[in-house]
């Protein structure tokens, strides 16, 4: 976000003292040396990280190669200086007080640390608060500042660095139409997993705002000195950011007639008297209700309207106002265009300064599809938010690198794949700097598995000289996806920090930035709108309203929304059968190269006409930039569409493919697929270009870089509009490559075909997803079978073989001749055979063989889980008792009567349970053959009963469920009814007819669909699909329960039997 951090005098001090305390201490090394771990403390070195850190073995911070910070080292010299210098006892006395503060410090080593280590460490009197377990060897801590001089000394030859920590500062409803997000919810199905985790480092998450909340978080740590143990975030700086990444969209709602809020914070300090801070919104065209309430501190009147101007430069209006004191409201009905930007306006008089606006915007126009008017990019994810900064906004290096650690270290069992970091570092004068051992956490957590995104930074319109406007680190770190910004006319904002040349060999930097995304621009444009904290508007007062959204701009904002991008990405690899590697930085810079790769130039100035992109093409860019990027906008902005499209999609040789490229900011910038390549083969691509447009044509490797970035294999970019494309590439081995076509200017509807020019039989073999099925034991399976198609992509007829090895696998066909452009399928299928096997983990493999020429096979392997098909049963909650019984494939269930109150109702359950563990998506389905009464029933208490199959998080009372049911008794008919949140109210969506015997409900993803039947064949969906964040792991089952409305703690009321039959729990792919 575009906002200075406040400078602390606590912001950290290490160094080398040359004084009459050092030297004293020096003298007397041996005698601490000697003393070994005598007074050893309880803390121990971890276990070696898996994945072995980087460690530079020098640093921009140590010029003189001594192991201590420089600095720190001038902080300590000029203590021990004017130590030894002072006159009066005064100035001795506050010399003393220096050396014997305690100093922040970073200890970094190039080997595992040693309790001797540890123990030396305390025993010059240094405090550790937190030991790396991944990223580097070392820790924080604390030690008297003149103590740091004998550091080096004790820590012995592996100690590399004793560094002080630096400072830090902070660097959607139509971004994600801007973004290209969109189009990849609806037609490519894609919006995140819970598989996928999103780490956010930054100022806190407001967890309890609707958008955030809803079990999706995993983990939460405050690294600052706050102690904060709940999500928090009193900045809103990182909840605004998280709301990008991965926000539900929840409190905005979908659909038109449907009133959302936003707060509009700011200071008047710097304002004109008679003028007012812009907070500019875009509003659909249609019919607004807009109701304005300003407070402000410093006293005085002040006047409140509503703007509206056109985007760009045009003259801003307003009509009506309201004057006054703070409190003062104002409302307008009017007819918003599309083309308008809105502000709410408090103009500047006397005494006004700090203020917020809350806005009730009533009637707004839809998005005009099925998602939520301000989702996040991903928001099917689940979260970890670190807090790095202090309550007041107070950062430093020491908290990101440690909480960039613990993601790190935790990141199998929380599965974090990305994480996001919004901020730099910057000296004491708040300049950029850079951070070599920043940039080596940053790689090992890449190496760690972990696609991290970093914003560029908002110093290109500083005016105070080149230092002002350079890329900081994180920024820096070749590995990493460095994000400038763009608004929402696909310009490059006016503040967007621009890139730097000849990256230091060997320091892990590379040409940057990658990538730019909407950041929203105050200028002449929006800003980014998305969540805004609970906790306080700005410090100045507290928060307004529950679950609004607020407005932002910076690279701070571009950064998530590249972040939810790569979640996307992750989600369509992931659903095509990759495992993800925790392991190495294969897929991390997979997802890079996908990014950038499928990003396009915007062929436009910057907004102010200053420091502005150029058209590379496939050109090397200026300062010796590589193929197709420049210092200012990277690659160009990013296009999640395509990108999902080139993972999920392919494309097969000679066939024609059409699409259409548009000029307005929402229309489709790029198209990519797969496609596969046969060594000794020549290949021919024809594009076929709309009068009036410039497309252009690449074939980038999908192998990337070892920094991530695309590999360019062949191109046909022609200048000017109009004239077609053709490119040609001779393949020298079997790969696959990233075919993409890139809109340059104009609008129209391209054609695509291509053709083998020479080479030899090549078999290739699609989808490139492996078999993975899962079921009870006997079965059934899911899935049963999956087609594959082979195809003859090169020249000459070829003999194919198909062959496997495992008994319950069956394959239609196993071999036959392709003549060149020709194609055939092959199904394999679980057999019968299966359904004998025990329970456990069982795999083969399928090898397609090209016989022709011998050219290898290709492979997909066949996973089967069986699992065992025991099933559990227990008391849920506070109940009387109850009991189940099993046979011939029919469960008997016994409900007593509970005493008083509902049983699976309210905030807290009560009920017997028939149940059994299920992972990921899946249904369990069920007929309900017989409900009895209690044998007195109806002459007894009045009784009902609840029968029905159930999706449950936990065993616990108040655990989230989905549950069909039918009820019998003095309250009878069907139901599909939820539970939310822990300890939340039950909601149902009743019916008083009975509609069937046979419930089911369905889990995909975090939506739950209840369906009713009345033959097990044709269904009927009950209510709505809802979406509530459970765990991976869940307890499916049949539950029955059976309440009254008479209270007695004595007497016994009898029971219902529920008799369940055709039971079937089936995992979905």
């Amino acid at each position: 976000m575009r906002r200075k951090c406040q400078e602390t005098p606590q912001a950290v001090i290490l160094t080398h003292v040359f004084s009459l305390h050092v030297w004293g201490l020096i003298i007397s090394l041996p005698g601490i040396l000697s003393l070994g771990s005598a007074w050893a403390q309880p803390l121990a070195p971890p276990p070696p990280p898996e994945v072995a850190p980087i460690i530079s073995q020098a640093y921009e911070n140590d010029i003189d190669g001594n192991r201590i910070d420089d600095e720190l080292q001038s902080l300590a010299e000029h203590a021990g200086k004017t130590y030894s210098l002072a006159v009066t006892q005064a100035e001795r006395a506050d010399a003393e007080a220096t050396l014997g503060s305690m100093t922040d410090v970073k200890v970094i080593f190039s080997e595992p640390i040693t309790q001797q280590q540890i123990d030396d460490f305390i025993l010059l009197g240094g405090e550790i608060t937190y030991v790396y377990r991944a990223l580097c060897f070392g820790w924080n801590g604390r030690i008297l500042l003149e103590q740091i001089v004998a550091l080096p000394a004790v820590m012995g030859p592996s100690l590399i660095l004793v560094e002080k920590p630096g400072m830090m500062e902070l660097c959607m409803d139509r971004a994600t139409r801007v973004g290209r997000v969109r189009p990849v919810w609806r037609d490519l199905g894609f919006d995140g997993d819970p598989s996928i985790t999103i780490g956010i480092i930054d100022t806190g998450v407001d967890g309890t705002h609707r958008d955030l909340a809803g079990g999706r978080r995993v983990y939460w740590r405050d690294f600052s000195d706050d102690g904060q143990s709940s999500p928090i975030d009193f900045d809103g700086h990182g909840s605004h950011v998280a709301g990008i990444a991965f926000g539900t969209g929840a409190a905005g709602g979908r659909g038109p007639s449907r009133p959302y809020y936003y707060t509009d914070i700011g200071n008047m300090a710097n304002v004109v008297t008679g003028n007012f801070l812009r907070s500019p919104i875009h509003l659909p065209s249609g019919h607004v209700r807009w109701n304005s309430t300003a407070r402000w501190v410093g006293g005085g009147r002040a006047t409140l309207k509503h703007m509206h101007k056109t985007q760009g430069w045009g003259q801003q209006q307003g009509s009506g106002i309201a004057q006054g004191y703070s409190p003062l409201t104002f409302q307008d009905s009017f007819w918003a265009s599309s083309g308008n930007l809105c502000s709410a306006a408090l103009f500047r008089e006397g005494t006004v300064r700090n203020y917020v606006i809350t806005n009730e915007v009533t009637d707004p126009a839809g998005t005009g599809d099925e998602f939520n008017k301000f989702s996040g990019v991903a928001p099917d994810c689940r979260w970890a938010g670190a807090k790095h900064a202090r309550n007041n906004g107070d950062i430093f290096t020491s908290w990101t690198e440690a909480a960039l650690a613990d993601l790190t270290d935790n990141r199998r069992s929380l599965g974090v794949k990305v994480i996001n970091i919004s901020s730099r570092a910057v000296d004491s004068d708040g300049l950029p700097v850079e951070r070599q051992s920043f940039r080596d956490a940053v790689s090992t957590t890449v190496r760690s598995g972990i696609v991290v995104v970093v914003s560029a930074g908002n110093d290109a319109d500083e005016t105070s000289g080149e230092a002002a406007r350079k890329m900081a680190d994180p920024a820096r770190t070749a590995l990493a996806i460095t994000v400038g910004a763009s608004n929402d006319e696909i310009e490059l904002t006016d503040y967007s920090t621009y890139g730097f040349a000849d990256p230091h060999h060997g320091s892990r930097e590379d040409y940057k930035p990658d990538v730019i995304a909407p950041g929203g621009s105050i200028l002449h444009h929006t800003q980014i709108l998305s969540v805004d904290s609970d906790v306080a508007n700005d410090g100045a007062f507290s928060d307004q309203r529950a679950d609004d959204y607020t407005s932002m701009e910076g690279t701070s904002m571009a950064s998530p929304f590249v972040a939810g991008c790569a979640a996307l990405v992750i989600d369509a690899m992931q659903q095509g059968g990759i495992n993800w590697n925790f392991g190495s930085d294969v897929h991390p810079r997979y997802v890079k190269m996908i990014l950038c790769a499928t990003a396009t130039e915007t062929n436009q100035n910057r907004e102010d006409d200053r420091y502005n992109p150029t058209l590379q093409r496939e050109k090397r860019g200026p300062n010796n930039y590589p193929a197709g990027k420049d210092p200012y906008e990277g690659y160009g902005i990013v296009n999640p569409d395509a990108a999902v499209e080139a993972v999920h999609l392919d494309y097969r040789w000679g066939t024609v493919e059409t699409e259409s490229l548009g000029d307005t900011p929402t229309d489709r910038r790029a198209w990519a697929r797969t496609v596969r390549l046969s060594a000794g083969s020549r290949y021919s691509v024809d594009l076929k270009n709309p009068s009036g447009c410039d497309f252009d044509l690449y074939l980038y490797d999908a192998n990337p870089s070892a920094t991530g970035t695309p590999v360019l294999l062949s191109w046909s970019t022609s200048a000017g509009k109009g004239p077609d494309e053709q490119m040609y590439y001779a393949a020298s081995d079997n790969k696959d490559a990233i075919l993409v076509v890139k809109r340059v200017s104009g609008a129209g509807t391209f054609e695509l075909s291509s053709s083998l020019v020479s080479g030899v039989p090549h078999l290739s073999v699609t989808p490139s997803q492996s078999i993975s099925s899962s079921g009870d034991e006997g079965g059934p399976f899911n899935p049963t079978s999956k087609t594959y198609t082979l195809a003859n992509t090169g020249a000459g007829s070829l003999n194919w073989r198909a062959s496997k090895s495992g008994t319950w696998v069956s394959l239609n066909r196993t071999g036959g001749t392709l003549s060149p452009g020709m194609t055939t399928t092959v199904i394999v299928s679980i057999n019968s055979n299966a359904g004998n096997l025990t329970a456990g983990d069982y795999s083969d493999t399928i090898s397609f063989t090209n016989q022709t020429n011998g050219s290898g096979s290709t492979t997909r392997s066949v996973s089967l889980q069986v699992k065992s098909a025991l099933w559990l049963n227990r008391n849920i909650g506070y109940y009387n008792s109850g009991s189940v019984s099993e046979s011939a494939g029919a469960w008997t269930v016994r409900a007593d009567i509970g005493n008083g109150g509902p049983g699976i109702w309210g905030v807290s359950d009560r009920f017997h349970y028939v149940y059994r563990p299920l992972s990921g998506d899946g249904y369990i389905a069920a007929r309900i053959r017989d409900i009895e009464p209690p044998g007195l029933y109806p002459n007894s208490a009045p009784s009902w009963c609840e029968a029905g199959v159930m999706i449950r998080e936990t065993l616990e009372a108040d655990s989230r469920h989905a549950m069909a049911l039918v009820a019998e008794g003095d309250q009878s008919g069907t139901a599909f009814q939820w539970r939310r949140h822990e300890r939340g109210e039950t909601v149902a969506d009743f019916e008083y007819a009975e509609t069937g015997p046979w419930v089911k409900v369905v889990r995909e993803g975090d939506t739950f669909t209840g369906y009713l039947s009345g033959n097990g064949l044709s269904w009927k969906q009950q209510g709505p699909a809802v979406r509530i964040f459970m765990n991976e792991d869940v307890y499916v089952g049949l539950a029955a329960t059976a309440a009254t409305s008479v209270e007695s703690e004595n007497e016994y009321w009898g029971s219902w039997t529920c008799t369940f039959d055709n039971v079937a729990v089936v995992e979905l792919p």
